[in-house]
């Protein structure tokens, strides 16, 4: 997961349009040259903008002996993780649809008991602040 991984470099994108939350689409590729140096290029779809980025790293690098015991170990955990990436990935398609339809659907909130509505609003707000 995202948790374990090693920070190599950032960018960001600037200029595209405002988006209802989750619509905005990216494109991502990742590519490592022959030289270790890894590319990483970006896409928005909506508007065409475009970033990429170039990580040359010599320091820190780990030697081929450890990184193949890192191998084999990602291989040992790969059942866990693949469980752990769908339960992540149902989260949030349950939280997108929720958001999605009670954000068109204000009524259906004014319906809800208080307790409920008191729920659900919670739900929605914990939703954007963890987007």
């Amino acid at each position: 997961m995202a948790e374990d991984n090693h920070f190599l470099g950032k960018f960001q994108i600037h200029g595209f349009p405002p988006a209802p939350q989750y619509e905005t689409k990216f494109d991502v590729c990742f590519d490592i040259d022959v030289n270790g140096i890894l590319n990483v290029s970006t896409v928005e779809l909506g508007t065409q903008l475009r970033n990429q980025i170039s990580i040359v790293s010599d320091h820190g690098r780990l030697p081929k002996e450890e990184i193949q015991r890192m191998i084999n170990e990602a291989e040992g955990f790969k059942a866990e993780d693949e469980e752990y990436r769908r339960s992540l990935e149902a989260k949030t398609l349950s939280r997108r649809a929720l958001v999605q339809h009670l954000s068109k659907k204000p009524l259906i909130r004014n319906l809800l008991d208080s307790r409920t509505g008191f729920l659900v609003k919670e739900i929605i707000d914990f939703s954007k602040l963890v987007s």
